[in-house]
């Protein structure tokens, strides 16, 4: 069932994922012995299926939480820009917009993946299904800290889950999960690129953009040109005019 969950995310937002790269996902160690600890399981069946039920949630916070990363830096740092340049089924953001930066801040970008997060992880859950086990599900609640080499999601999702009739809630803590991932390195270079553009907007300056320390592909597009800056962990595109 968790391939299902999968495909209904990806039917959602897969064609405009560049590229993505799957982790392993596991049920983590600490959720499984604080639910032991708060006297969850009473009796080896009913723990195999509230186990299940709670492996279910982690993989999807898991794999949302991947997509988000990668989805909105391939927007531009937005789920849905308000300008953008359509590269199909792209919509790429502009961080340059004549005379003037119309980047997204840090704050922005991580804005745009917790509400990512929050609403795909509900679409998520909605494909769960076991005969006699019933998740009810909650809204969540995403905090995310974004770190120089990694990306770190706490996600808040405390539903209760109905097994024979008998109730178990999830604990309050919230489900962690770490992604590497440069984003605030591709980020200051492509705040280098737009000081670049408005200083001078006719003139691309390669060598400049070769000492950025990451791969940068400039595609021009009449007035419009796009940039991708890829790290080893990471890629951003993003539009300029």
């Amino acid at each position: 069932m968790k391939k299902r969950a999968q495909v209904t995310i990806f039917i959602i937002i897969g064609l405009i994922i560049l590229a993505l790269i799957f982790f392993g996902v596991y049920f983590r160690k600490e959720i499984k012995e604080t639910l032991m600890e708060r006297a969850i399981f009473k009796g080896i069946v009913v723990e195999e299926n509230v186990r299940e039920a709670v492996n279910y949630i982690s993989n999807c916070i898991n794999d949302v939480s991947d997509l988000a990363v990668t989805y909105v830096l391939a927007q531009g740092g937005w789920i849905k820009p308000r300008y953008y340049f359509e590269y199909y089924p792209l919509l790429v953001g502009y961080w340059k917009y004549g005379d003037k930066d119309t980047s997204p801040t840090l704050e922005t970008i991580k804005k745009e993946m917790e509400d990512f997060v929050n609403f795909y992880v509900e679409e998520c859950m909605a494909d769960f299904y076991r005969e006699k086990l019933i998740i009810i599900r909650v809204t969540p609640e995403t905090k995310i800290e974004i770190k120089p080499n990694k990306i770190i999601f706490d996600v808040s999702y405390p539903a209760i889950i109905l097994f024979n009739n008998v109730t178990y809630k999830v604990p309050d803590t919230p489900f962690h999960y770490e992604k590497d991932a440069e984003l605030v390195g591709v980020y200051n270079a492509g705040k280098k690129i737009i000081d670049m553009e408005l200083k001078n907007s006719n003139y691309v300056d390669l060598t400049y953009m070769g000492d950025l320390g990451y791969d940068v592909t400039r595609l021009p597009f009449g007035r419009d040109t796009l940039y991708l800056i890829t790290g080893k962990t990471t890629q951003l595109l993003f539009a300029t005019r």
